[in-house]
């Protein structure tokens, strides 16, 4: 059994890093959005130049919200009170409408923001530093032959950390998620991700998973069971106590043998197809979606337990549990900014994130 280790205080409540804030259909031009995350305000708009843009929501000149009756205006947003108008890009104000000259310090905190995949990620840093690792074009993404992202977001009362600590637990794969049998579990952790390889068996059919975090809260799973898979699962601290929780699944879309039809038919009657169906062409939209949905309940039977649970400083572990005090100092870098030997190592990598190609 592992050295049980306690991971010393933050003094920061929430990790550094790159967050999802939603899918980029959720982000229409000119339209502004209310957000709260790391219990901050937050508005957000997509400008005429196809950006997003994030800044702190009270203007600085009587504290008006910006996402409340703002309006957009090609790539900046005007104040619904007295009309300032501030840039997306670095918050700085630009006009004041009946001033002669503008207030020197006339400006709002600017997030950085990047859309990848599908989905808006802000970076969060509560020390002001720069990004230190990139999150992966995903290849299948918008790619002929799979299904677009179904997303769906639930707001989970819980830390980002218990989260998280599935990358290590081993043991409740049998107990939570109902696997007959974990033939193969090992975690590798290198710089900012941590992968976790697993091989087991389900009811019906053998399940292998390759799940890698990038940073702290954005994790990638390439599945393979029923069908090949892809799954994201992200998540967003809204203050201490709660989070969003983004889960989405993304199915390879391609017809079915009859050998497969067999473990299909056993494995998804229990989500209302019967074991008598047929394959056909409008059969096949049917089995994507319960396949989907039986991905997504299997990730959520997790929450009642995030729910309901208190975090251990100090757990007491046994044979079996997984690399669980691995993973903490693992997580723990996110809460302090990158040695000068590692931002070395991130400044020698290619500023463009390259396409994930390792499979399972």
């Amino acid at each position: 059994m592992e050295k049980q280790t306690v991971v010393s205080p933050q003094k920061h409540k929430f990790p550094r890093g790159w967050f999802v804030i939603g899918s980029s259909d959720e982000y229409k031009k000119g339209e502004t959005k209310a957000l709260k995350y790391f219990d901050q305000e937050i508005v957000a708009f997509r400008g005429e130049d196809n950006q997003v843009y994030l800044l702190d929501a009270y203007c600085p000149h009587l504290g008006a919200h910006l996402a409340h009756g703002g309006k957009v205006e090609g790539n900046t947003i005007r104040c619904p009170f007295h009309a300032w108008q501030f840039q997306g890009k670095d918050g700085k104000c630009i006009d004041v409408p009946y001033a002669k000259r503008i207030p020197r310090k006339a400006c709002v905190r600017s997030w950085q923001v990047v859309e990848r995949n599908g989905l808006i990620l802000v970076w969060h840093d509560p020390d002001g530093g720069q990004p230190d690792y990139e999150i992966p074009i995903l290849a299948e993404y918008g790619k002929s032959g799979w299904t677009p992202w179904h997303l769906d977001r639930r707001t989970i009362k819980t830390h980002p950390r218990e989260i998280v600590e599935n990358v290590a637990d081993e043991a409740h794969f049998k107990v939570v998620h109902h696997l007959k049998e974990v033939s193969y579990f090992e975690n590798i952790y290198e710089n900012h991700t941590a992968t976790q390889i697993m091989r087991g068996m389900g009811n019906h059919r053998p399940i292998s998973t390759k799940a890698t975090y990038y940073g702290p809260a954005y994790q990638v799973t390439w599945m393979q069971s029923l069908v090949e898979s892809r799954l994201v699962n992200a998540h967003t601290p809204i203050d201490e106590n709660s989070l969003h929780l983004w889960f989405g699944v993304m199915i390879q879309n391609e017809d079915f043998s009859e050998e497969d039809m067999v473990v299909i038919r056993k494995s998804l009657s229990h989500m209302g197809l019967p074991e008598e169906f047929v394959k056909s062409k409008e059969n096949l939209d049917k089995i994507h979606q319960a396949i989907i949905q039986g991905t997504r309940q299997g990730y959520h039977e997790d929450v009642e337990i995030w729910e309901h649970k208190v975090y251990r400083e100090v757990p007491l572990l046994c044979a079996g549990d997984g690399p669980i005090p691995k993973l903490r100092k693992w997580y723990s870098q996110f809460y302090q900014q990158p040695s000068a030997k590692t931002q070395r190592v991130i400044n020698r990598e290619s500023a463009t994130a390259d396409s994930v190609s390792d499979q399972l």
